[in-house]
């Protein structure tokens, strides 16, 4: 059943890339996705593989997660001394431990600024959300990159009910619990250096009637800590999943 439910949520995932990639490429800070797209020249790929997206290797041991993610160039410098050089997305998204201290070295002042933390004995996990948007909503703190806003997407294969529910059978609070927590620490990372507009999870959906927004709606009765739940069209993304493999 386990290995069931991950093809499914892998081709769910498949079909949630291939849409962001057609219709908000540009907007795309990172996704955990290596996704293939008609006529794409990845530069990074060897020939054989020049149309898939990916174009850095995942830092993850994880045999069953994507070798390749998808990262742009922030605007985040890699140090002070240095400012033309950037950070890539992927690499904001790890968190680190002090192992010596044991506190998550963005809680203490001295390690607020990337350039003055001694990593030599952190522990470092990075985070792959399945995808970072940038938004035109630059309302937030002026001093967070200059007011850029970004929106954390996670696709979740669940219906609109496992949200409503009180009670959840214990396998399912468990997974109700840890993506909450993983969603949450999605954004703590991401709000060191940026303002977020929005953090999401992404569920199919099946309308009806057609919503005002193609894409879908926010379902505006649930908010989970303050993340929000969108109702996607689920003929739309597939049909664009479609048009790409045809």
């Amino acid at each position: 059943m386990g290995c069931f439910y991950r093809i499914f949520l892998n081709i769910q995932h498949f079909w949630c890339n291939t849409y962001f990639f057609k219709k908000h490429r540009k907007k795309i800070c990172y996704a955990d996705t290596d996704i293939t797209l008609k006529e794409y020249d990845n530069s990074e790929r060897e020939e054989k593989e020049k149309n898939r997206v990916g174009n850095r290797k995942a830092n993850s041991g994880n045999v069953y997660a994507n070798q390749w993610v998808y990262s742009k160039t922030s605007n985040i410098p890699r140090n002070l001394g240095r400012v033309t050089e950037k950070l890539e997305w992927d690499e904001l998204l790890c968190i680190e431990f002090d192992l010596n201290e044991r506190i998550f070295v963005y809680s203490h002042s001295r390690y607020n600024q990337l350039e003055k933390r001694d990593r030599s004995s952190a522990l470092r996990r990075f985070l792959r959300p399945d995808l970072v948007l940038e938004t035109d909503n630059t309302i937030g703190d002026n001093n967070l990159n200059e007011g850029t806003s970004i929106k954390i997407i996670d696709y979740k294969d669940v219906p609109l009910e496992f949200y409503k529910k009180k009670e959840l059978h214990p396998k399912s609070a468990k997974k109700y619990k840890d993506d909450l927590v993983k969603q949450l620490t999605y954004e703590y990372a991401l709000q060191q250096t940026h303002n977020i507009s929005a953090n999401v999870f992404f569920i199919p959906y099946y309308y009806n009637v057609e919503p005002s927004n193609t894409l879908g709606e926010l379902e505006e009765n649930i908010n989970l800590k303050g993340i929000k739940i969108f109702k996607a069209n689920f003929f739309l993304i597939q049909n664009s999943y479609l048009e790409n493999n045809q």
